[in-house]
């Protein structure tokens, strides 16, 4: 027979009023993350209550209770008399019941018959639990903790809402335990003052030791980046971010040293690593930190792998600026200023100055002495300057390197450098495979070089596209570059491969200077590819060699190249020990086209073709387009 039918019907209003109360108490009181275990509880009750599965259903495979000392062999007949016995003693009060637990306790139809009542008593203990905490509310999410000491100490008990340390105070370590215990986003306030990390201990991510671990979204306000300084002391990185939202406003950060990483023999982000996070830095500047050790190192100021966007603070108007931070590795460094692996997103006249990217080993390589990006990188009216990128064997990109999707807006990229026996890109180095793509539009790419050393060779002292990525460049100033060594290629721009636009745009007093070889495109170098040129212009660009000079102004190997409603101007090839060829343009195999009231005019050779050198007769030129005016001829056939 079915317990349900003994059940008095007050016991199944009672059941019910308490559900009600719970879901008001809960609702209206009681933290998120408590609610669901009191829900939790309160269904583990209110099935005991009902009993509408015989216990046999709690057994393991052997058919035994998975409880020893239950007795067996309890027939249906004591089975119903239990079950009468039980209800029967509901209804004589609390002592009955618990004579009945007692009683019926030792065997496993007793332990049937008393559950109900212990689930009784569970549901009043636990609804008095809530009631108390409705009267005595614990702490909530969304606090601000108000750091009042600069010492480096923990919190003595995370969680209670309270952030205090040993001594008394509020640290800054303390209130950040604090607020990854709780629930929302809770806000730290820095006043002016140096913030040391002096707690030593890598590798745990609680907030105890080493760097300051953020579990949990918060805001951290200082009173400005000449104010307020939380400095790592070289301990360890200084932030380690794994929460899903998290702004830094008017602060410093400085002096993070990290060494450890996701993989053996790898340091990321030596200022902040952050590893998952939607992350706004604003008004920030992020200073000498370091990824170091290990063969490979990233990020010295910031390795990115959640969200990141860098742009001016709302309360004091500053910039943000990133300098002075090395990623430095035994065979690779990347990313000297930033890392990214993910979502990058840099506006509002961001800095990135002095930073490097170094390889230090034997045929090692440096990459991006600005920004190393593997993924989505956005930047909007941001300056990058004298960064380095600089390997043994290769260095590429010492203002940026790109190694996935880059878009470059209204933004200063300048005397940055690029340097090893190779060296690529001394503004930008655009490399990896087919499917990278970047973009410039309405930027000045300045007086960056990409230097080569004993054997080698440098490669576009503005911009270096490689691989077959695609290029595009727009209403924008490509000037002063240079690239040089042994062998110099494209002083502006040298492109491989891929197509290779350039628009409303102006190169000028750009060099390839080679010290031991040939120079090729003194303002752009393309082989092997797709060059089209429209309504731009190009001047007083030069290469250079102490061997021969080709192109002054464009070289085209073994590319199509369309020059249209362009003017090239006042460019110069030379060699010191052998010819110059093509003062305007050098163009070797595959077409090209010079249309729509194109001009080449007043350029200079050292041999021939002072305004075209071509091997390509008769080549494509428009009858409103002119070749005049060059030294020591305006056109030869090669």
């Amino acid at each position: 027979m079915s317990i349900e039918g003994h059940l008095p019907e007050m016991l199944l209003k009672t059941n019910l009023v308490h559900q009600e109360k719970m879901n008001l108490i809960l609702h209206d009181f009681t933290p998120t993350y408590i609610i669901l275990s009191l829900k939790r509880m309160f269904l583990t009750v209110e099935k005991n209550i009902s009993i509408v599965k015989p216990i046999s259903a709690m057994r393991t495979g052997n058919g035994h209770s998975p409880r020893s000392g239950l007795k067996s062999g309890m027939g249906q007949k004591e089975e119903t008399e239990t079950n009468h016995h039980r209800v029967n003693t509901l209804e004589k009060g609390d002592d009955m019941t618990k004579k009945t637990i007692c009683k019926r306790g030792s065997s496993g139809k007793g332990r049937r018959g008393g559950l109900w009542a212990v689930s009784l008593i569970v549901s009043i203990q636990v609804v008095g639990l809530v009631l108390f905490s409705m009267a005595t509310p614990g702490p909530v999410g969304a606090k601000t903790f108000t750091v009042n000491s600069t010492l480096d100490e923990i919190d003595t008990s995370p969680g209670d809402g309270v952030c205090k340390s040993a001594s008394g105070y509020c640290t800054l370590r303390a209130a950040i335990q604090e607020a990854n215990a709780l629930l929302g986003t809770d806000v730290i306030k820095l006043k002016t003052n140096l913030y040391m990390l002096t707690i030593a201990g890598r590798l745990e991510d609680a907030c105890v030791t080493g760097d300051l671990d953020i579990t949990d979204d918060l805001s951290i306000i200082g009173t400005g980046v000449k104010n307020t300084f939380i400095n790592g002391g070289k301990l360890d990185r200084v932030f380690h971010i794994m929460a899903d939202s998290v702004t830094i406003t008017d602060v410093t950060i400085q002096n993070g040293l990290a060494t450890d990483g996701f993989a053996a023999d790898t340091a990321v982000g030596g200022g902040i690593y952050n590893e998952s996070a939607t992350l706004t830095l604003r008004g920030i500047t992020i200073s000498n930190n370091a990824a170091s050790g290990g063969d490979s190192a990233a990020g010295g100021g910031i390795y990115n792998d959640g969200t990141l966007t860098i742009t001016r603070s709302p309360i004091t108007g500053r910039k943000s600026t990133i300098s002075n931070n090395v990623a430095r590795g035994n065979t690779q460094g990347y990313g000297g200023g930033i890392y990214n692996d993910a979502v990058l997103t840099i506006k509002a006249n961001t800095l990135l100055f002095m930073n490097v990217a170094s390889g230090v080993g034997t045929g090692s390589y440096g990459s991006g002495g600005g920004i190393f990006n593997a993924d989505t990188l956005t930047i909007t009216g941001s300056t990058f300057s004298n960064n380095v990128a600089s390997g043994i064997a290769v260095g590429s990109g010492g203002g940026i390197y790109n190694d996935a999707t880059s878009t470059v807006t209204g933004s200063t990229i300048s005397n940055n450098v690029a340097r090893g026996v190779m060296g690529y890109g001394g503004g930008i180095a655009n490399l990896g495979t087919p499917d990278r793509t970047l973009t410039v539009t309405g930027s000045t790419i300045s007086n960056n070089s990409a230097l080569g050393g004993i054997g080698g060779e440098g490669n576009g002292g503005g911009i270096h596209n490689g691989n077959g990525e695609t290029l595009t460049i727009t209403g924008s100033t490509l000037s002063d570059n240079t690239a040089s060594g042994p062998y110099a290629v494209g002083g502006g721009i040298s492109n491989y491969d891929g197509p290779l636009t350039v628009t409303g745009s102006m190169l000028s007093n750009n060099t390839a200077l080679a010290l031991a070889g040939l120079s090729h495109g003194g303002g752009i170098y393309a082989q092997s590819t797709t060059l089209m040129v429209k309504g731009s212009t190009i001047s007083d660009n030069t290469a250079s060699g102490s061997g021969e000079g080709w192109g002054g102004g464009i070289c085209g190997d073994s590319s199509d190249v369309t020059v249209e409603s362009t003017t090239i101007s006042s460019n110069a090839a030379s060699g010191m020990l052998g010819p110059g060829y093509g003062g305007g343009i050098f163009h070797l195999g595959n077409t090209l086209t010079v249309q729509r009231i194109s001009k080449i005019i007043k350029n200079l050779a050292s041999n021939l073709g002072g305004g075209v050198y071509t091997g390509i007769n008769p080549w494509s030129s428009s009858t409103n387009s002119t070749v005049v005016g060059n030294m020591p001829d305006n056109i030869s056939y090669d």
